[in-house]
């Protein structure tokens, strides 16, 4: 039953016996041509129908206005009518998951633009964003290096509760790497190297992060940038490595050969998939060339005893307003701040 009250209502009829379905767009030889509910007939087709599987799919959708609904339907209805399956991609977007929560109101807000920008095509079609973040949401929760997940893999994904608590860290990861990538698309006319590349950085600085060498939003941006530049500069500037893969010796740079396409433009190409974690390893060992990163403090929770040591020293005293404080109500907080390279130590702790 695709749609709703309409063919749910035309079902009921039919078996209250109220009309015969026998439309003329029926072929004669049709199962249900002329059968009339409770006819011989009818309970022939009834016990051919037995235990026939009904597939049923709920379709959910986030800020779309009354047109925009109506094309989704008639594109779905479209393909269940001329018996064609929705892809894995149109499935997991039906379901209730975590995974929607986070990506879906993120896709709402993002412009074509945007879109453009996360896969290097105007042609970003249905599901190509969705699929995208889907991918990188599974590589932040995937603790090892590993090529991007199967459709199978993505779809346990969306059942997986662990996310819960994750998705206000993974929705803002998010957003950098996009804002990042836009940053990059506004100054710069396009990205050579391609969007398997592109793709490439944004895992590097998804374990980057992982792993505290990029701690600030700040970080995550200015790591895709200059990433992109780079590397982006380098292909353009060796003419997209075409001498390399020809192994046109004449025309290579021993240094290039060894330090970039070796390492890097080598493993591209097709059935260079398995590669994907050589290629991440070697853009996360280079983040000290692409940024700037400064090196902060791991720990950023200041120790109970370190607080108390702190507060009597302030007299109990607040150091920004002079209110009295207890303990309880207090909090420590980095003189110089955490993210500019401030250590948890009590001489920059003020309560």
């Amino acid at each position: 039953v695709a749609d709703g009250q309409q063919r749910l209502t035309s079902i009921f009829s039919f078996l209250d016996g109220e009309f015969e379905y026998s439309s003329p767009d029926l072929a004669p030889t049709s199962l249900y041509r002329g059968v009339k509910y409770g006819t011989k007939e009818f309970l022939k087709c009834a016990e051919r129908l037995k235990d026939t599987p009904i597939k049923t799919t709920e379709i959910d959708n986030f800020g779309l206005d009354g047109d925009k609904v109506n094309i989704l339907k008639s594109y779905v209805f479209m393909k269940w009518n001329n018996g064609s399956n929705l892809n894995a991609a149109e499935l997991r977007g039906g379901l209730y998951s975590t995974v929607n929560d986070i990506v879906k109101p993120l896709i709402v807000d993002m412009d074509d633009t945007a879109k453009e920008a996360l896969i290097l095509s105007k042609k970003f079609g249905r599901n190509k964003v969705n699929e995208l973040l889907e991918k990188l949401i599974y590589h932040m929760i995937t603790k090892e290096l590993t090529k991007d997940p199967t459709p199978k893999a993505l779809m346990q994904m969306h059942g997986d509760k662990t996310i819960d608590s994750e998705q206000n860290n993974i929705r803002k990861t998010l957003i950098a790497i996009k804002d990042g990538t836009i940053s990059y698309r506004n100054e710069n006319k396009n990205y050579q190297a391609g969007a398997t590349s592109m793709r490439d950085i944004m895992v590097a600085t998804i374990k980057l992060k992982k792993i505290g060498n990029l701690s600030t939003m700040e970080d995550i941006k200015n790591y895709i940038y200059n990433a992109m530049k780079i590397i982006n500069s380098v292909y353009a500037k060796n003419k997209k490595f075409k001498a390399y893969y020809k192994a046109d010796v004449a025309n290579m740079d021993n240094e290039v050969n060894e330090t970039w396409f070796q390492p890097y433009f080598g493993y591209f190409g097709r059935g260079q998939d398995s590669h994907t974690a050589k290629r991440v390893k070697f853009l996360m060992d280079k983040v000290d060339e692409f940024v700037n990163v400064i090196q902060r403090d791991k720990n950023r929770i200041f120790p109970q005893d370190m607080q108390v040591r702190v507060l009597d020293s302030q007299n109990n005293k607040c150091a920004i307003c002079g209110e009295y404080l207890v303990l309880s109500e207090a909090e420590a907080d980095h003189i110089l701040e955490h993210s500019k390279g401030g250590l948890t130590e009590e001489l920059n702790c003020q309560m």
